[in-house]
């Protein structure tokens, strides 16, 4: 599925088209999704727990994100080719505006905001957007 993302001020820049998955109906599908080619999830509150505890030995990046947020706009493409680029990273979407209980237990007061899980344990995080090859360099200095 795609998922347009419009600008909502007059630019010349492009529209981002975004490719998501979003598997919300049953979570062993979820699980399912793990070992297959695609690696990117849309998470709720009651699936977060599970994908970020899910596939074990990967990274996984929690993007929390709204669409409304230009930064998030910006690094959404990132975070799909550095998971495309690499079998070791997972990624799993928030919408912060869907899932309110979730981002509060995660403490997220700005968005983009970005965990990195390893094992079901955050290693680290950073918040704002960041060009591709300082988020390559976040997940090599925290997945270790």
């Amino acid at each position: 599925m795609l998922a347009t993302i419009a600008s909502p001020l007059k630019t010349s820049f492009p529209r981002l088209v975004i490719p998501l998955t979003v598997n919300r109906l049953n979570l062993s599908q979820n699980f399912k999704r793990f070992e297959s080619t695609s690696r990117i999830f849309e998470a709720t509150d009651n699936t977060f727990k599970k994908l970020i505890s899910g596939p074990k030995d990967k990274n996984v990046l929690v993007d929390f994100y709204a669409n409304w947020c230009g930064p998030c706009k910006m690094l959404a493409p990132i975070m799909k080719e550095v998971v495309d680029e690499n079998e070791n990273n997972v990624l799993v979407k928030v919408n912060i505006d869907e899932c309110r209980n979730t981002a509060l237990e995660q403490d997220i007061t700005t968005i983009p905001t970005v965990q990195l899980y390893k094992n079901g344990v955050k290693c680290g995080e950073f918040v704002g957007a960041r060009r591709k090859g300082l988020v390559e360099m976040f997940i090599k200095e925290f997945s270790k």
